[in-house]
């Protein structure tokens, strides 16, 4: 019983620290949103568009784990701002990029990203190593976690 107790414990505590960290890093990102008159979510559909220049509505719901309501809200404003076009490949499927205003976002976002400063600050003490030990174990940990009981 008592060593069930320390795993639940600290089973408590390693919860509470990713809580903490996203905690932190939200306000950076929502800090970057703002400062661009976008959501966080809005913010994060342009910088993946950016990334990967051209995506259909079912790859970014899985890119970015996120419902099909919340993509399709968020796709409405920031498509009707004209940062986001909807265009259709040879198999018909919607496909999705940013037009240059959505490029001139996605640069001042990736300009301001103080969350991915604070983070870099935050990282500065770590050894490559144990940054890829730390990536490695977070990976771990979300395999865990999508095991079902």
């Amino acid at each position: 019983m008592k060593e069930l107790n320390g795993q639940i414990k600290q089973a408590s505590e390693v919860l509470q620290s990713f809580s903490n960290i996203t905690k932190e890093a939200g306000k950076w990102t929502q800090k970057n949103a703002s400062s661009l008159d976008l959501s966080v979510q809005q913010m994060v559909i342009i910088n993946t568009l950016s990334i990967h220049k051209v995506l259909t509505v079912e790859k970014l719901e899985a890119q970015l784990h996120l419902s099909n309501n919340t993509i399709h809200t968020q796709l409405e404003t920031i498509v009707q701002r004209g940062f986001v076009e909807r265009t259709m490949n040879d198999q018909r499927e919607g496909q999705l990029s940013l037009t240059d205003e959505g490029r001139k976002k996605a640069n001042m976002s990736i300009q301001n990203a103080s969350s991915y400063k604070a983070m870099m600050r935050a990282l500065q003490s770590f050894s490559e190593e144990e940054k890829a030990q730390l990536l490695a174990m977070h990976a771990r940990i979300l395999e865990g976690l999508k095991v079902e009981e």
